[in-house]
């Protein structure tokens, strides 16, 4: 009988359970049940999620006065965040990771006094919020034991700000500042530099990067994801850094790689040990292919209505993807 079943072995069981199960199930069976859903490592594993379909008063008067041992929770699609932020201060004391995704109409002073409230917050996700005042963004800073940050798609983000998160932040070791216009490859680099030894997940937008920037990153002891959007100027030199630099990458995200030449793209999948290291990768890009190309690309050559056309191609862990496009898709 599940009774009888030692403590430590029921936690296993209610860790594979939904946070809603354990909360509101779980907790009615027994005292025991009741006691072991309550065990604060247990709750390490949960994440509540409050989509944009969830009722509001559900989330206020029922979900979280019954979590209060929360350590991380997701917002998606919400335009009440204030009105849930102040609730969950209320009821939960102990929240480590927050994130917003998509979620708009935050006040000036919402992450200010987040920061307040949880002082040892270690992740913070903004990605594709809208409506966020200027002043959100910048009290980022006030988050000093942060470890992993996501402001992607923020057109509220500078290089100033960059560089003060860099300062201030000390313990980052995540950074996604994907879809972020207008960066210069210097404050990137200025938060890079430091971080050489910790860096573990890097989400860039590449519209101001190039070769250089690779030069620092490959000397990166600890990364294991690198993501660029948009690499458009960075060449062979920089996919030559990685190959021959970065032993610890598990993920490679490489897109719009225009100057990769198709010579090095076949060293780089066939033969080199970084791609065999690899858990996921993605390259494309868009080029114009002769048949010697794509001979030494694929196993059986393709025909001719390939030749000398405009392609996507696109390289990941099962191998290479052509695909015809018209002259007016090239970006």
């Amino acid at each position: 009988m599940a009774f009888n079943l030692p403590n430590e072995l029921l936690l296993k069981i209610f860790s594979y359970l939904d946070v809603f199960d354990v909360a509101f199930s779980v907790s009615n069976v027994c005292q025991l049940w009741n006691n072991l859903s309550y065990d604060p490592i247990l709750w390490n594993s949960f994440i509540l999620i409050c989509d944009k379909y969830m009722d509001l008063n559900y989330i206020i008067d029922d979900v979280l006065p019954k979590m209060f041992l929360l350590r991380r929770v997701q917002l998606q699609w919400r335009t009440d965040t204030d009105v849930i932020i102040n609730k969950l201060i209320e009821c939960c004391k102990n929240i480590k990771e927050l994130e917003f995704i998509c979620c708009g109409y935050l006040s000036d002073d919402t992450i200010k006094q987040l920061s307040i409230n949880y002082p040892n917050l270690i992740s913070l996700n903004l990605g594709k919020c809208w409506r966020f005042p200027d002043k959100c963004y910048k009290d980022v800073v006030l988050f000093n034991n942060l470890i992993n940050l996501s402001v992607s798609h923020c057109f509220n983000l500078n290089g100033v700000l960059l560089r003060q998160i860099s300062d201030r932040c000390l313990k980052l070791t995540t950074l996604n500042i994907d879809y972020i216009r207008g960066i210069s490859e210097d404050d990137i680099l200025y938060f890079i530099t430091p971080r050489i030894s910790n860096l573990i997940s890097l989400t860039l937008f590449g519209d101001c990067l190039t070769d250089r920037i690779l030069f620092e990153i490959s000397k990166c002891k600890r990364l294991k994801t690198l993501h660029i959007s948009s690499c458009q100027n960075i060449s062979d030199i920089g996919l030559n850094l990685i190959l021959s630099n970065m032993h610890t990458l598990t993920s490679l995200t490489l897109r719009k790689t225009v100057k990769f030449t198709t010579a090095n793209l076949a060293h780089f999948f066939f033969k080199s040990s970084t791609c065999m290291k690899l858990t996921h990768l993605y390259i494309s890009s868009k080029r114009n292919f002769t048949k010697q190309q794509l001979f030494d690309l694929f196993p059986l050559p393709y025909s001719d209505f390939y030749d000398q056309k405009l392609c996507t191609l696109i390289l990941t862990l099962n191998g290479f993807q052509l695909t015809s496009v018209g002259i007016s898709d090239y970006e």
